[in-house]
């Protein structure tokens, strides 16, 4: 939905769902971007889990662990970005 609106203004869009606890996702959207954009210039590296559903029978909100691996997931997108950002700052003079 977000993708046709932003499409309907003229701009390039990319829309690739992603789970962020997949490094082989986070790839993927890192060489569709590439492949797509050539470049690509601002990686918003962020992505979060809302709401508890409750406690587990250990006391602990059902949603602690997987908001930990969603943040500590976030290393992906940087290993994933990060070697094409490497080439463009190569290819550009000082």
């Amino acid at each position: 939905m977000a993708e046709a609106a932003i499409k309907a203004r003229g701009a390039r869009v990319l829309a690739v769902r992603t789970n962020v606890l997949q490094d082989g996702d986070v790839e993927k959207l890192a060489d569709a971007a590439f492949r797509t954009f050539g470049n690509v210039h601002v990686v918003c590296n962020n992505a979060g889990v809302s709401g508890t559903s409750g406690k587990s029978r250990s006391g602990r909100p059902r949603s602690i662990g997987t908001g930990s691996r969603v943040n500590l997931g976030r290393a992906a997108g940087i290993r994933a970005f990060r070697p094409g950002a490497d080439r463009e700052r190569r290819r550009r003079p000082s």
